[in-house]
């Protein structure tokens, strides 16, 4: 129990990564709406993978097995990116 909810922690602090990044960038485009949209995204879904208890083994079964043993967590950080982009260039 303790070990799933310190890889829910790390999922959690993963997905401040992207906003941080762009907050230290000199010409930054990023936006408030960016990071908040990314960051609802990522809780969202690192809180539903991990309450019904999904691997990307489970979602994606036709990735190599290498590939399904990735932590969730950096799913949900390519899913970030892609929504504080949009975002951020929407607003």
């Amino acid at each position: 129990m303790i070990g799933a909810l310190l890889l829910m922690d790390y999922s959690f602090v993963t997905q401040l990564f992207p906003a941080l990044i762009a907050s230290l960038m000199h010409k930054s485009r990023a936006t408030k709406q960016g990071a908040m949209g990314r960051i609802i995204a990522g809780v969202a879904v690192v809180v539903v993978t991990t309450t019904l208890h999904l691997s990307i083994g489970q979602m994606f079964p036709f990735l190599p097995d290498s590939a399904k043993d990735i932590n969730i967590g950096f799913l949900v950080l390519a899913l970030n990116i892609i929504v504080f982009v949009i975002a951020s260039a929407l607003t």
